[in-house]
């Protein structure tokens, strides 16, 4: 008795995932597609950039440091940006851009034609 209520149980697990994956395939396929435009991507080194940024947190964040790079490592921008607001100290903590170090940076506008 034990054994058909085990059987049971491991058919409707199978049964229950079976369901769950054909809901949620289409999240698999999208990572597949992202990969392989990824790698497609890492084979074409003259059309891709690398674009980083430190920010002033989450909410109405303001950048504080930004850097483009090309497929070949070299730099093509890396600055430190002013903020109008302060750069929390939680932040500050993870990015370790402090106030003092941004504050004869420039203000993004003044950076933003570099960037495009």
């Amino acid at each position: 008795m034990e054994n058909l209520a085990a059987n049971r149980l491991k058919a409707q697990i199978k049964r229950d995932y079976q369901e769950w994956y054909r809901e949620v395939s289409f999240v698999e396929r999208d990572r597949v597609r992202a990969v392989k435009w990824a790698r497609e991507q890492l084979l074409a080194p003259d059309e891709w950039l690398i674009l980083d940024t430190q920010t002033t947190g989450f909410d109405n964040a303001e950048i504080v440091g930004i850097a483009v790079i090309n497929s070949l490592g070299e730099a093509l921008l890396n600055t430190l940006v002013r903020p109008a607001t302060s750069i929390p100290a939680e932040v500050t903590d993870i990015h370790e851009i402090k106030d003092e170090d941004v504050k004869n940076a420039p203000i993004f506008p003044e950076i933003y034609p570099s960037v495009g």
